[in-house]
């Protein structure tokens, strides 16, 4: 019988606390999140296998920028994530994400969200 327990520890959102962050701002308001690397590689495999469209080619660059339509198909990406999966550590970043793509749509002129790597 398989024990899934020993990866129980990938649920909780402490456990990648330490992990490098990737650093998503809105650039034209004080609004950021930083999502822990292996949560934000995580959002993005789950985004892939249900072919959304904007999550899953933020790939590393060294900075990335989405205006606001790209911004706007983010949000819903995130709420269906937020909707299909069961994941405490992943839900509380895509919520932290959610936040900046939400400011952003409101307030930005040109560049919504953007997502630095280190």
């Amino acid at each position: 019988m398989a024990d899934f327990q020993r990866f129980a520890d990938r649920l909780e959102p402490g456990t990648f606390a330490e992990d490098e962050p990737v650093h998503v701002f809105c650039p034209e308001t004080q609004v950021e999140a930083w999502v822990p690397s292996p949560l934000f590689d995580r959002m993005k495999d789950v985004a892939r296998g249900y072919r959304l469209h904007v999550i899953p080619q933020l790939a590393p660059d060294a900075l990335r920028f989405l205006n606001v339509s790209q911004a706007e198909s983010l949000a819903d990406g995130l709420a269906f994530l937020l909707q299909v999966t069961n994941d405490a550590a992943l839900h509380e970043q895509l919520a932290s994400i959610m936040s900046v793509a939400a400011d952003g749509i409101y307030h930005a002129s040109k560049s919504a969200v953007a997502f630095a790597w280190p």
